[in-house]
């Protein structure tokens, strides 16, 4: 097929995608090509262009590639999300504030119950 012949060829991240004429951000793409050329790959195994003509074996990359990137980067964006809730937990805001004696569940630590740490 001829399409996975010209496939074999390109290199980059960016050259998939301006082959295919799928559109991405630069600074997006840099830090996931490695993992959206995975899935890419990932994806043309598990489907088959056999009996496609050239212009839709290309249509069809086209839309696996276009998967494999919003897939992966849809991974990072919850990945982010995450990240910046834990780091809300980590550093609460003024108003969010939890005394450490409300995180004891109601024992006291050493130093409280004696006003010393422990030997």
């Amino acid at each position: 097929m001829a399409i996975l012949a010209e496939l074999n060829r390109l290199s980059t991240a960016e050259d998939f995608f301006r082959y295919l004429e799928v559109d991405y951000e630069a600074d997006a793409l840099a830090p996931a090509r490695l993992r959206i050329l995975r899935r890419f790959g990932e994806y043309l195994e598990s489907h088959s262009l056999e009996g496609l003509d050239d212009a839709s074996a290309r249509s069809e990359c086209r839309a696996l590639l276009r998967a494999a990137h919003d897939d992966v980067l849809g991974q990072s964006a919850r990945g982010e999300r995450s990240a910046e809730e834990m780091q809300g937990i980590a550093h609460p805001s003024a108003h969010g504030l939890i005394p450490v004696s409300a995180l004891s569940r109601g024992r006291p630590s050493p130093r409280a119950r004696d006003g010393h740490l422990p030997k």
